[in-house]
């Protein structure tokens, strides 16, 4: 859908993602087609868990192939989201909102098996009450394959891509190369979802809410 992707051309996008590397699974390939069109994408990191130098570094090289900025919520220590309670949680995402306007947002699905993705969901529709923008939800994601009924109502065709997004999450080597995990299923995943529509891979998202949608 080039016509999704160039009509957020020179205006800012949000991706909001649990952890580092989620939003480089759900939609790297979205997020480099944004950027090859002059979209100012911002990726949000919501918690550190572990490592927090290291993943940072990680995740800043990552957003970095992917043609985007790097913002994280808590950059100064280590936390899981669910040690947030709701209301700080919400508060951190206010101001994202306010700092950014953005004109669309993407964030986890409600379909997640991760309760801490699940909370990132919560926490960003909670978001939406300051400002009018256009809210995407990627498809749920995992470290290893795993079975999913979830479908998208958008597809997004990151052919030209998909390259750029496969070396972003390589680029997060402390959570696959270093633990012997294969990321080939990612490519697979995409190649997958693009084939009932003609694309030779895609990500899918589905829509909560957009103008144009």
């Amino acid at each position: 859908m080039s016509s999704f992707i160039s009509s957020y051309a020179g205006k800012t996008v949000v991706a909001v993602g649990a952890h580092p590397d989620d939003v480089e699974i759900g939609m790297g390939g979205t997020v480099a087609r944004l950027s090859e069109v002059g979209a100012n994408v911002i990726m949000v990191i919501v918690a550190v868990p572990d490592r927090l130098d290291e993943r940072l570094s990680e995740s800043a090289a990552a957003a970095s192939l992917l043609g985007a900025k790097l913002v994280a919520l808590e950059p100064e220590r280590c936390i899981r989201v669910e040690d947030l309670r709701m209301h700080e949680l919400v508060r951190r995402l206010d101001a994202v909102m306010r700092a950014h306007a953005p004109a669309a947002l993407f964030t986890h699905s409600s379909d997640e098996t991760h309760y801490d993705h699940v909370l990132v969901h919560r926490g960003v529709l909670s978001a939406m009450r300051l400002l009018r923008s256009d809210l995407y939800f990627y498809a749920p994601s995992a470290c290893r394959p795993a079975i999913r009924s979830w479908q998208p109502r958008v597809w997004i065709d990151v052919s030209s891509t998909v390259d750029r997004k496969m070396s972003a999450i390589a680029a997060h080597h402390s959570q696959f190369g270093r633990r012997g995990i294969c990321i080939d299923h990612f490519c697979e995943d995409m190649r997958l979802r693009g084939l009932p529509v003609g694309m030779a891979y895609a990500e899918g998202f589905d829509v909560h809410c957009a103008r144009d949608a």
